[in-house]
């Protein structure tokens, strides 16, 4: 038996020893086509024997030669992508600043609309539709200490003296609370309880405002600008039980106001977009238009950009000419629904050929940009220069322009201290270039200053655009060929007699007449009670005499050097402010918001071209 065994053992030795004495070649050959080798783990070991060891050849038949390819000739070698002034190279789309969240490779088309107050946006196949009724909360934040089912259902109206709030009633309710915070961050504080059968409230902020950081908030201590409502409200329903108030589930209510577009710079492909903070908002989306040949703006989204603590916030996102509007649209997440802001539809770059013209602005604080004048101290902070109306014809049409406009002056002199005067600071000084006569260091540091020298001769095109304060100091009119500067008339003939001698030295020097635009005077709800709407235009001031008085004088003074020969042109301007909208458009009843201010730059943009004024 171990005979056998040893055998056997012998036999399987001898096997393996003719096994292992195989041709290498012969055993390749012998391997089954369909198995693949093992793969070795990834080292640089390995990586450095793949790129350095020279590659194998297997022994195999002759191939049959392939026709010879003529060679390709040697590419010339691609040049380095130049930055362009924005800092940005082609296909180069990060955000230098802003935070960009989002750039869409395929951007979706965009079509905004509004009818009855409806807002619909079509971003692909998602649709979003609010109004005012509903913007309200689908999902309602519940409370720890609510004991009953039940809501109020809140709307909040916010206007620059006050917010209105109305809420839908509650059958079990013994009473409301209505509760208050600065922003989202903070806590609600109760500001009043009110009866069962109450269903509206005013909040006056003058009024209820007592901390620090409420007082804050107010504009000339009465009222709150639009542009930075950060107010969060809420109504909750209470029941008395064992002399304790049991309080109901609530909704928080805030608003989004429209972000003003500060300004938009293009080039080597993409578009660097500055806007202004909206106090609410969790991020805010960028869009490019085109305008069909119907009329309508198509829009695409290119990015969006989360909510940062700074004046203004700052992009930079793809582009090409095809897409010359640019708007921004805030939105935030309340009470489990995203609500959106309004936008702006008039900001468009297909119109700065006109570097050559130059445009004064003369005016007041409204033309220079009030209440928006803190000076600028960083790349994003400061507001002076970014949001008046002046600003935003040069953005638009790309115009030289100077605005030594003042706040709180009027055009006729007065021994007034408080009072600054454009007949003595700002006209007479533009006859020779002289600089503009300023008064205190703050108006050092934020005013234009003529720093181009710039004479009446220098200029295409004159805007003239104030009085409001000439009827709130009861300048008299005087007569209507005076020369005295104490009086409206003889400021304003003082004034074009400059103009007209102006004229004279452009004609000589074979270039056009000055195009002379005289703006009407803007509405507004205030005169020295801050804290009560008065409406100028009907509110007689000391002499008697109402803004409408003096926009007559207006009329008057235009029909007269038009009759000799002045090129003037009126500029209507009750479309952007009235009584209805002057609480939501203004930020105290007479200075515009930020976003107002663009619609008018906008709209006298389109007036300067509409009537051929920049040709």
């Amino acid at each position: 038996m171990k005979k056998k065994i040893f055998l056997f053992v012998f036999a399987l030795l001898l096997i393996w020893i003719l096994i292992s004495c195989m041709n290498p070649t012969e055993q390749q050959a012998n391997t089954p086509a369909t198995s693949e080798p093992t793969a070795e783990p990834i080292t640089e070991q390995v990586i450095e024997s793949i790129t350095s060891a020279p590659t194998a050849v297997p022994t195999a038949e002759p191939a049959t030669p392939e026709p010879t390819a003529t060679p390709e000739p040697t590419p010339e070698p691609t040049p380095e992508p130049v930055a362009n002034s924005l800092g940005v190279t082609e296909g180069d789309f990060v955000a230098r600043t802003g935070n960009l969240a989002e750039v869409p490779e395929t951007a979706q088309d965009v079509i905004f609309s509004a009818i009855d107050n409806v807002v619909t946006c079509n971003v692909g196949e998602e649709t979003v539709t609010l109004s005012v009724a509903q913007q309200k909360a689908i999902e309602i934040i519940r409370s720890k200490d609510s004991v009953k089912e039940g809501y109020p259902e809140l709307e909040v109206d916010y206007q620059n003296l006050k917010a209105v709030l109305t809420w839908t009633p509650v059958p079990w309710a013994d009473g409301y609370a209505i509760c208050r915070k600065v922003n989202r961050s903070d806590e609600f504080t109760v500001i009043d309880y009110v009866s069962a059968n109450k269903t509206e409230y005013e909040d006056v902020y003058y009024d209820s405002f007592q901390k620090k950081n409420e007082i804050n908030m107010l504009t000339a201590t009465v009222f709150i600008d639009p542009s930075v409502n950060s107010l969060v409200y809420t109504v909750r329903a209470y029941e008395k039980k064992n002399s304790r108030k049991q309080l109901s589930d609530y909704m928080e209510y805030f608003t989004l106001t429209e972000p003003a577009i500060a300004s938009v710079e293009t080039g080597n492909g993409a578009a660097k977009i500055q806007w202004s903070n909206v106090p609410s908002a969790d991020g805010y989306q960028i869009y490019e238009g085109a305008q069909m040949p119907d009329g309508e703006l198509r829009w695409k989204r290119v990015g969006a950009v989360k909510q940062e603590k700074t004046d203004r916030l700052e992009v930079i996102v793809p582009w090409s000419e095809e897409y010359p509007f640019f708007t921004v649209e805030a939105y935030a997440y309340r009470n489990g629904q995203k609500i959106f802001s309004g936008h702006d539809e008039g900001f468009r770059i297909d119109q700065r050929q006109y570097n050559n013209k130059a445009i004064l602005f003369m005016g007041d604080s409204i033309t220079f940009g009030s209440p928006y004048k803190k000076a600028v101290k960083g790349a994003l902070s400061g507001t002076v220069d970014f949001y008046s109306y002046a600003t935003r014809v040069a953005q638009l049409t790309g115009v030289r322009f100077y605005n030594p406009s003042i706040p709180g002056s009027t055009y006729a002199m007065k021994d007034k201290e408080n009072r600054d005067h454009i007949i003595t600071q700002v006209a007479n000084r533009l006859v020779y270039g002289g600089d503009m006569i300023v008064l205190t260091e703050e108006q050092q540091g934020a005013y234009h200053q003529n720093r181009e020298h710039w004479r009446y001769e220098d200029f295409d095109v004159i805007v003239l655009a104030a009085g409001t304060n000439d009827y709130l100091d009861k300048t008299p009119l005087g007569k209507s060929d005076s020369t005295d500067i104490y009086t409206f008339y003889g400021a304003l003939n003082t004034i074009f007699g400059y103009l007209e001698a102006a004229n004279e030295k452009r004609v000589a020097l074979g270039k056009q007449p000055i195009k002379v635009v005289m703006a009407d005077l803007f509405y507004s709800d205030r005169t020295t009670n801050y804290q009560k709407r008065t409406n100028r235009f009907i509110t007689k001031n000391g002499l008697g005499l109402t803004l409408t008085d003096y926009q007559e004088c207006l009329y008057d003074l235009a029909e007269k050097y038009r009759s000799r020969g002045m090129d003037i042109y009126r500029w209507e301007t009750i479309g952007y402010i009235d009584e209805a909208t002057c609480p939501y458009r203004s930020t105290d009843n007479l200075h515009m918001t930020k976003y107002t201010s663009g619609q008018i730059g906008n709209g006298l943009t389109q007036f300067l071209l509409e009537k051929g004024i920049l040709d």
